[in-house]
């Protein structure tokens, strides 16, 4: 059995609920965590938002709480058009056709109908993804799971040398 104990992080693992958990040892010939720690749900909150980009922009809190529900608001109207909202270096915001799958009625011997659905999408643009492939790498672990790393920083020459 190889035990790996880190008072860091070793990795995130995220369940297919959301729930992002901190690893702290993993049990590499199972591939099993061993140590977890829930850091976070499903996602940063629209109260944890506004904190960031009050401090980031030094706006008022309301004034940042304003923003962002206009932001949202104005997404949601464009999007309820069947118009894309795309913005530059960040991803845009589409709608989708979305179509269930068939199924087969075993009692009648016939496919069920089924109605489509337009669902929003949105789709990263390239600078946010080069961003996040940046930061973070998806490692596998021997059961197959997959479980999201913050990357190493890069060495520079200097320090190699040494």
């Amino acid at each position: 059995m190889t035990l790996i104990t880190s008072g860091d992080a070793l990795g995130v693992l995220l369940s297919p609920l959301g729930t992002v958990t901190r690893i702290t040892e993993i049990d590499f010939t199972t591939g099993f965590p061993l140590k977890l720690r829930k850091i976070w749900g499903d996602a940063v909150k629209q109260k944890e938002l506004i904190a960031k980009l009050v401090k980031r922009s030094g706006l008022r809190r309301e004034s940042v709480r304003i923003l962002l529900k206009a932001f949202f608001e104005v997404v949601g109207e464009e999007l309820a058009k069947g118009e894309p909202v795309r913005l530059r270096d960040f991803g845009a915001f589409l709608p989708m056709v979305w179509r269930h799958k068939r199924r087969w009625h075993t009692a009648r011997k016939d496919i069920l109908p089924s109605t489509p659905l337009v669902v929003p999408r949105f789709r990263p643009g390239q600078p946010l993804r080069d961003l996040v492939a940046q930061k973070l790498t998806a490692v596998q672990l021997p059961n197959g799971r997959f479980i999201i790393m913050p990357r190493e920083p890069e060495k520079s020459e200097e320090t190699k040398k040494r």
